[in-house]
């Protein structure tokens, strides 16, 4: 196997994981009081009490109490507050 077709398959291997990783919306809860997500499409519902956050097949909303969002970027974010239920819609 030579160099350029190794380079080759691994440029597709990093693609692919690249598209599935967009595809793809991971959420992580810690306690109850903070949440990170990735591959977050937009927020659809925003207040005190509470979050509704578009995936890419789904969305996801947050109840609770003093909900805020703490950090945003292009693709995801964090939320912080008193989290007392999940619902995916």
């Amino acid at each position: 196997m030579g160099m350029k077709s190794t380079k080759n398959k691994l440029k597709q291997v990093l693609q692919s994981t690249k598209d599935a990783l967009l595809l793809n919306s991971q959420i992580e809860i810690v306690s109850n009081t903070h949440v990170v997500i990735q591959g977050a499409k937009g927020i659809m519902e925003y207040n005190d009490d509470s979050i509704r956050v578009k995936l890419n097949d789904k969305e996801v909303q947050f109840y609770g109490e003093k909900l805020s969002i703490e950090c945003l970027s292009q693709d995801s974010m964090e939320l912080k507050g008193k989290i007392s239920r999940i619902e995916y819609i």
